[in-house]
């Protein structure tokens, strides 16, 4: 058979066009007995060159083929609205093209056996996209995302999540760049708030997990252990206007054994429970007031103060757990200080339950004399009781005057 023809199986199917040598060969139409149907070039009974074919199911391609398959540029539309137009290569996508979708979410880039693979662009229907690295229909690599509300991430993918060192920026001005696992922040990293405030140090699943220093706008710093974004373990926090606290945390909480400075230099040494002063704990009043009698007062309203707090659950394990009245309660502390050669220093005990003061006595009243003309120290102590602690922070003070 050569030359012009036609050809019928008993299937139904049937071959009109050219033939060589008993082959379909050159231009000519193929109806298949389901329905399908293929008008383009042909050679030795195979589809080759440029053609149009369309299948029973109703998708349509349109483009080259070579060897019985799509080859080269071409352009495939999908029955349910899907559109690809690009390269193929045995009949599989591959090279660069673009597939539409019925959904208005389209992809434009490389392509590698039918699938995303490469760099490429996809754009969903409600805004976002994605720019960079992909593999087998899924980001990975280098690239840079963006969602519809603003949020941008600009890192590493793998297995179409964040993974790797990144940035990502929300739209609310809050940015994290750092570590991220499996799509969540794990590893070391710096965040941002959109207030300003920052952490810097480990994470793990999205929180602050591990050792790490969180700073706040007003001043306030916290340098310690973190459990699921509380401050727990051990830490040192301390504010703007000087008061500091060294010691156990849990749950956000003072909790455990700590010590408390005060911005005017007194310091308080015990224990505490869910933020409050809970057991045995010693007051050292600061030097130079003139109103020892004002420490009642002092612990009576820092008592009542934190009492009420935690009796309406409204402590805060972050700024207002910390920066609390005790620096302006006990700001008058310097009012009234007395000239540098005289001072005094008063020690208290405590005890307290839940934050509520049960118990008092006085350990110790420290007399300072400080004669810098004559370079000579007196330093005398009227002892209450006898304390190893005690005796070695009195020593301290006599060090530094």
């Amino acid at each position: 058979m050569t030359g012009r023809g036609v050809i019928i199986w008993p299937s139904g199917s049937k071959h009109d066009g050219e033939f060589s040598k008993n082959s379909c060969h050159g231009n000519g139409t193929r109806n298949w007995n389901d329905g399908s149907i293929y008008i383009g070039n042909w050679k030795k009974n195979k589809m080759d060159g440029g053609g149009f074919m369309k299948w029973a199911n109703g998708n349509v391609f349109d483009g080259c083929w070579s060897n019985g398959l799509k080859h080269g540029n071409g352009k495939y539309t999908w029955s349910n609205g899907t559109i690809y137009d690009g390269d193929w290569v045995d009949g599989k996508m591959a090279g660069k093209g673009l597939i539409i979708w019925p959904s208005g979410n389209k992809y434009e880039g490389e392509f590698f056996g039918n699938c995303h693979h490469g760099i490429g662009t996809q754009t969903w229907k409600d805004g976002s996209i994605y720019i960079g690295d992909w593999e087998k229909n899924k980001m990975n690599g280098r690239g840079i995302m963006k969602w519809a509300n603003g949020d941008v991430f600009d890192g590493c993918w793998s297995n179409g999540l964040r993974h790797g060192n990144g940035k990502y920026m929300r739209s609310n001005g809050r940015i994290y760049e750092g570590d991220w696992v499996d799509g969540k922040m794990t590893g070391k990293g710096l965040i941002i708030s959109s207030s300003g405030n920052k952490y810097d140090g480990e994470f793990f699943g999205n929180c602050r997990h591990g050792n790490g220093t969180q700073t706040w706008t007003d001043g306030c710093i916290y340098i310690g252990n973190w459990t699921k974004d509380k401050m727990d373990g051990r830490g040192s926090m301390k504010c703007a206007n000087g008061a500091a606290y060294d010691g156990c945390w849990s749950n956000g909480l003072r909790h455990g054994f700590g010590v408390y400075r005060f911005a005017n230099g007194g310091i308080y040494v015990g224990t505490w429970s869910k933020g409050l002063e809970d057991g045995k704990g010693t007051f050292y009043y600061p030097y130079g007031s003139k109103q020892p009698s004002q420490l009642n007062k002092w612990c009576t309203i820092i008592r009542k103060s934190r009492f009420n707090r935690h009796s309406s659950h409204k402590i805060s394990p972050l700024d207002a757990n910390f920066c609390d009245s005790a620096s302006t309660l006990l700001q008058s502390a310097d009012e009234g200080r007395s000239d540098a050669s005289n001072m005094s220093y008063k020690v208290v005990e405590m005890e307290y339950v839940q934050g509520v003061l049960i118990r008092e006595r006085t350990l110790q009243y420290l007399e300072i004399t400080h004669n810098k003309n004559k370079r000579q120290d007196k330093f005398s102590v009227k002892q209450v009781k006898k304390s190893p602690c005690i005796w070695t922070f009195l020593k301290t003070i006599k060090s530094i005057f």
